[in-house]
């Protein structure tokens, strides 16, 4: 999704909700572009969640190779990732603004 010019996601997710009834969730990203801002996996506002606690969230970011600001992962304002285990990984760095609420079920 080209957000402008300069910015590019692969998951760009603002004020949204995944929600598994108990199974596994993934979310894998790679940022693609060339210029600045190439985040592989962006959360904004938004909930990652296994409902029934027996599951787990992974998610995966990797960023572009840009000039500058190429996070694998960006979680902005209060974004929710809910499960019985989270994993996040990524080798381009992981931001959160502010800190994002990781809880168990």
């Amino acid at each position: 999704m080209v957000y402008s010019l300069l910015l590019l996601y692969l998951i760009f997710l603002r004020n949204a909700i995944v929600r598994s009834a108990g199974g596994n969730v993934s979310l894998t990203g790679k940022g693609a572009g060339t210029l600045n801002e190439n985040t592989g996996v962006y959360l904004n506002s938004s909930t990652v969640e296994s409902t029934a606690g027996n599951g787990t969230v992974t998610i995966t970011g990797t960023g572009g190779n840009g000039t500058e600001s190429n996070k694998g992962i960006d979680i902005f304002l209060p974004a929710l990732v809910n499960s019985n285990k989270t994993i996040v990984r990524s080798p381009g760095g992981v931001t959160t603004r502010p800190k994002p609420i990781f809880s168990k079920d």
